[in-house]
């Protein structure tokens, strides 16, 4: 028998931006930041990543699960994020990513905190009036 255990999220964050792509780019450095203070990671590598979804909130989530995979399995911390959207032929959302960083070394960095996971459900991009971007980030620990 499996029972679901409604739990509130550990940490949450807020970012704003007047670009979509700025919005992408300032949310991963925010997550990272919460793992690691990405201020202090080195520049040694570049990751290229592509994604698709249906909606813009599903990319959001597509791409932090894409960061803290980057983490947990392969070891490797982000410290800059260039990022393109774009919206193909095909009705899907697009995004086109580079990402600078390094392996993860625990001698060499803090780790501040482990993410277990970022639940689509838990997070909602928002289009001000004005244009503007704001996404609520919820992460669990």
């Amino acid at each position: 028998m499996t029972t679901e255990v409604d739990r509130a999220p550990d940490l949450g964050f807020q970012a704003r931006a007047d670009r979509l792509d700025k919005l992408f780019e300032d949310v991963a450095m925010s997550l990272t930041n919460l793992i690691i203070d990405y201020h202090s990671v080195l520049r040694k590598e570049t990751k290229k990543c592509e994604l698709s979804a249906a909606t813009m909130d599903e990319l959001m989530h597509a791409w932090l699960s894409e960061i803290t995979f980057l983490f947990i399995y392969k070891k490797f911390v982000g410290a800059e994020f260039i990022v393109e959207i774009s919206n193909g032929e095909d009705g899907e959302y697009h995004l086109n990513a580079t990402i600078s960083g390094d392996t993860l070394n625990e001698k060499r960095y803090v780790v501040n905190n482990h993410i277990k996971s970022v639940l689509v459900k838990e997070h909602k991009l928002i289009q001000e009036e004005n244009g503007d971007w704001t996404a609520n980030i919820y992460v669990y620990l």
